[in-house]
This record gives structure tokens, C-alpha cells and sequence, in this order.
């Protein structure tokens, strides 16, 4: 799956987003997310950022949450009747120099009744040696973790992904990619991985 999305932060902590994906396979994806505001399903979605508090603690170095609302419309993927949903979350979490400690929390609904809970946790590090500015690239890696409780009807799927990632920024270009392998699984999935490339108007 492709993935195109386009954010325009109307203010510095409001921040609004549309995304819509390609598919190139009849099997259905699950609703799953790589972040808070990234889908790995085959939803549309409109969703609107605030970063309600932030705090300042030293040059570089901040604490910060964010709520996230948005409205999603199954892709043709969904089974009939699945409707469109909802989505909200927040998350919160360190950012600094060196360090990045993250938390967050979701839950999106569709107007059958399926469901899907989602937590994750992420910590990143930025060595000395990486932390440069252009024209050279700006890299930082992660440990990530992601749980999500898949409900439908009377029944529920519990499972937890873990795994690295990394990000690079070069002028006004991010690029990260990242995997994740099953630690708790009720599915078929064997591995997830995401590549992903932004540019910063």
C-alpha cells in the first residue's frame, strides 16, 4: 500500500490533515496505525491535530500532548455495511536533544460496531556524533512498541508489535522506515514494516 497525506498546520499547535491510500492487494489490511496519525489501513481520513500543552525545559528540550479527532471512510477494501467512523487519540511525551520518550492511546469505531483500541510506546536516541545540521542529514533511532485490541461483535483480538526505526532530516526532507515483529499475535501477520518520506513546505 501507497500512502499520500497532506497537513497544513493552521496554527503552531493546530494542525489539520487529509490522507487517502492506494491499495495494490484484494486482501484486507487490518485498521491498524504506525503512529498516531498515520494509517496502515485502507481508510480515508480527515483528522485534526491540537497540541494542547507544552512546556518548555531547556534549549532543545520540551514536554508536550497532543489530542487527535478525525473522520475516517472505509476504502474498498471493508466489507459492505462497515460505514464510515471515527477516530480519537492523544498522546504525550519528551522530546530533547539526545532523548524521546513517547506515549499515546487511540480508538476508532465504524458504524457496524468493529472497533479497534490501540496503545503504543516509543523511545528514541539521538547520539552526539548525529546531531548535525545541513547540508548534512540529522539521524535519530527508536525503539517502538504498538498493542491494539481488535473488536467485533461479541469478539476480540489482542496483539503487540515491537521493533527499531529510524529518522533522518535533511533540509526540508524526512525520510524513516521501521519494522515490527510479533511479541503477542492473533492474526496471520508475520512482520510489519513502513517506509515513509515527507517534505516540509
Amino acid at each position: 500500500m501507497l500512502r499520500a497525506e497532506l497537513g497544513y498546520g493552521v496554527t503552531e499547535n493546530f494542525k489539520l490533515a487529509i490522507s487517502g491510500p492506494a491499495v495494490f492487494t484484494s486482501e484486507r489490511l487490518p485498521p491498524a496505525r504506525v503512529s498516531a496519525f498515520t494509517p496502515m489501513g485502507g481508510d480515508f481520513e480527515v483528522l485534526a491535530l491540537w497540541r494542547f500543552h507544552r512546556q518548555d525545559l531547556d534549549v532543545g528540550k520540551r514536554f508536550e500532548s497532543t489530542a487527535i479527532v478525525g473522520l475516517l471512510e472505509p476504502g474498498p477494501q471493508r466489507a459492505a455495511g462497515a460505514g464510515p467512523g471515527f477516530y480519537t487519540a492523544a498522546v504525550t511525551g519528551l522530546a530533547s536533544r539526545s532523548n524521546y520518550v513517547w506515549l499515546g492511546s487511540g480508538y476508532q469505531r465504524y458504524r457496524d460496531g468493529s472497533g479497534v483500541v490501540s496503545y503504543s510506546a516509543v523511545y528514541g536516541y539521538r547520539p552526539q556524533s548525529w546531531r548535525t545540521d545541513y547540508p548534512r542529514w540529522d539521524w535519530r533511532v527508536f525503539g517502538e512498541m504498538t498493542g491494539e485490541i481488535y473488536q467485533a461483535g461479541r469478539s476480540s483480538t489482542h496483539q503487540v508489535f515491537a521493533g527499531p526505526s529510524v529518522l533522518g532530516v535533511y533540509k526540508n526532507y524526512a525520510v524513516s522506515a521501521g519494522v515490527q515483529l510479533p511479541v503477542q499475535m492473533e492474526s496471520r501477520e508475520r512482520v510489519r514494516f513502513a517506509i515513509n518520506v515527507a517534505y516540509f513546505f
